[in-house]
């Protein structure tokens, strides 16, 4: 049984919204469609579930063709994915890049796993997910990474061709061919969900001609959790309090994130002597009393965003929490900021 729900960064979604967007299709809708309508690109650092990436992914294909990985990215696209991307443009060479993405990939997904493997002539570079995924969504993702490779190694060769050989999920119905005008190399089906870019190892070690500000020192210092944590209530407790933002969240819509059974979920969560409801009262009771020590924030809003749809069933919970009513919490915290 998956003892974790699997996660990744919303930044991972912005260069394909973006194109979306561009194309003038419904974003809104198709991010509410995946259930992660909390989604938008001011806040890049969001986890949502790998079962709604699936969902954004796969509707991307079929409204702009198979090959729409691979028109998603560009030059800008790195910058797009926020810190993984910032701490890969600080790096000296595509090699050092690989290398910090890989490290971060705990801190961005909580499933998927970038690894290179070095050779005299040639290198490889492997994306593998730890969890099934549907292949015409595989097909889509791994092209899409694919394509990042390639931005990464072109800052440095931006003449040569850069990738000599690709294995990856073919598109279930379309196969590879659409991939070939991206790719120059030779492009064969992989015989597992793993997707494998060979590069010459001299590419890999070309230095860049300019270098970003290095921005790991900062990305070391921030704030964002690991996204396995070995535990199911970890995931759960920043996925509640991310789709606060969209309504109250479910525990049925949270089992298909898991993709187990809601008992199965429940059973989980007894495991490590929590449940549901408790995870949701413990979120909404962070949520309430951060957004409470704001002066800005109207307590009616403040109850609307952590999904009471009323301001007197907030009241009545920050007396349960605190002993005090909302405005008694409010110029407590403001009291003890000055």
């Amino acid at each position: 049984m998956r003892k974790t729900i699997p996660v990744i960064r919303a930044a991972a979604l912005f260069p394909l919204l973006k194109f979306l967007i561009m194309r003038r299709h419904p974003v809104e809708r198709i991010l509410q469609d995946a259930g992660i309508g909390y989604v938008w690109i001011e806040d890049p650092y969001a986890p949502i579930p790998i079962k709604a990436l699936e969902k954004v992914v796969t509707r991307a294909a079929h409204l702009e063709g198979p090959d729409v990985g691979c028109r998603a990215v560009t030059e800008n696209s790195l910058r797009d994915i926020a810190a993984l991307g910032a701490i890969a443009l600080g790096a000296r060479s595509p090699r050092e890049a690989l290398q910090r993405v890989s490290a971060a990939m705990p801190f961005h997904c909580s499933h998927e796993l970038i690894s290179l493997q070095p050779g005299d002539a040639q290198s490889v570079v492997q994306d593998a997910w730890m969890l099934p995924i549907q292949p015409e969504a595989m097909h889509v993702i791994q092209q899409f990474v694919a394509g990042i490779f390639q931005v990464l190694v072109r800052n440095a060769v931006p003449n040569e061709p850069v990738i000599q050989r690709m294995s990856i999920v073919p598109h279930p119905e379309h196969g590879l061919d659409h991939l070939r005008a991206w790719f120059p190399g030779s492009i064969i089906a992989a015989q597992r969900p793993v997707l494998e870019v060979t590069i010459r190892t001299a590419h890999l070690d070309t230095p860049y001609r300019q270098v970003a500000r290095d921005r790991l020192p900062q990305m070391q210092k921030f704030p964002w959790q690991r996204l396995r944590d070995g535990t199911m209530a970890g995931p759960t407790r920043a996925l509640l309090k991310a789709m606060l933002h969209d309504g109250v969240p479910t525990i049925d819509y949270l089992s298909e994130c898991a993709d187990m059974s809601v008992r199965s979920l429940q059973r989980r969560f007894a495991e490590e002597d929590t449940s549901f409801s408790d995870l949701l009262e413990e979120v909404r009771r962070a949520a309430a009393i951060e957004a409470l020590g704001r002066s800005d924030a109207a307590i009616g809003d403040v109850a609307a965003n952590v999904g009471y749809s009323r301001q007197s069933s907030l009241t009545r919970a920050v007396r349960r929490w605190t002993g005090t009513p909302p405005i008694d919490v409010r110029a407590r915290r403001e009291h003890c900021a000055d």
